[in-house]
């Protein structure tokens, strides 16, 4: 029996008895992803602004990443080989000497119940629902870790939930309603799953919910870049709404829809921008007119002025066949 293998695939050669040859081919297995190896260092629970005050830290979660390393065992190495770790072990175990009945027991205990009520109205603030256990495990990591502000937001943002009901408060509105305002401007529908996503981001960045929103400006206009190409350019200066201003005040002025009812998520309101087989500009005004005039998406056919239009040539074929 001989075996070849290629970068794909493996063969495998077997002699037959008879002589013959049976050749079987088989695809190499496809390599699984450990679940429970972090990818990112929000994944070990470490946000931008931590690892820039502990470089000791920051080298071995890149580290970690890189090397794929388990959960298991960065903690390890973090808690034995950099200062910080090394402080966190010493307080850790002080921590759960007392909490076994030592003398700061009482302490500690009037401590996690502090950081339950912290917990429960940061969280109200941000507009995250915890339930009772996670506030209550989370506050004894608190005291027991010692951890900081940065680490508590970082908690709690990743633990925020689109509802069904879409109906958010605190923060997380005022993140959701920024960034829906924002890519609406540019003419991008933004899924419910991607709102969440930077929701989430935007409410463990520790940043104001309206700022972080603003520094997610460029994404979008981007976007509509690939999106309009027609003018890719003008972009950089003015957002989608913006330069449709004027071919929406003339849908408006025809058909009788108010601008604020144009959503740039419908493509009717933006066409005047796609880039079509026979153009790669912008439509002009007269190519916009007769566009809403006769397509029969816009529903120009149904407004008081094209009926209007319609009896006053119908007045006209009456006049001109009278005076026949």
């Amino acid at each position: 029996m001989a075996e070849s293998t290629t970068e794909t695939t493996t063969q495998t050669v077997v002699t037959n008895p008879d002589g013959s040859q049976t050749i079987t081919t088989t695809s190499p297995k496809a390599k699984v992803e450990d679940p429970t190896v972090p990818k990112t260092a929000e994944d070990l629970g470490f946000s931008d602004e931590f690892l820039a005050k502990h470089p000791e830290v920051d080298e071995l979660v890149k580290l970690a990443i890189k090397e794929k390393w388990p959960q298991a065992k960065f903690n390890r190495i973090v808690e034995t080989e950099t200062s910080w770790g090394r402080r966190l072990t010493a307080a850790q175990e002080v921590f759960d000497l007392n909490m076994a009945g030592g003398p700061l027991k009482a302490d500690f205990e009037q401590q996690i119940e502090d950081q339950k009520t912290r917990l429960a109205t940061e969280a109200s603030s941000l507009g995250v629902t915890l339930s009772d256990s996670q506030i209550n495990d989370f506050a004894r990591k608190i005291v027991r870790n010692k951890l900081g502000n940065i680490q508590v937001r970082l908690f709690i943002g990743k633990k925020f939930d689109m509802p069904e009901t879409k109906s958010v408060t605190g923060d997380a509105s005022i993140l959701a309603n920024s960034l829906k305002d924002i890519a609406g401007d540019y003419g991008i529908m933004i899924t419910d799953t991607d709102l969440e996503k930077k929701v989430r981001a935007g409410l463990s960045s520790g940043d104001d919910p309206r700022t972080w929103a603003e520094q997610q400006r460029t994404y979008y206009r981007d976007q509509a870049k690939n999106l309009f190409p027609t003018v890719a350019q003008q972009l950089d200066t003015y957002t989608v709404r913006e330069i449709l201003d004027p071919y929406l005040s003339a849908a408006s002025s025809l058909l009788g829809i108010n601008v604020q009812n144009m959503n740039l998520d419908d493509e009717r309101w933006t066409r005047p921008l796609a880039k079509a087989a026979n153009r790669d500009t912008p439509m002009t005004a007269d190519e916009w007119r007769t566009t809403l005039r006769t397509d029969e998406k816009y529903g120009y056919n149904k407004t008081s002025q094209a009926l209007n239009e319609a009896v006053d040539i119908g007045n006209q074929i009456i006049s001109i066949m009278g005076s026949v």
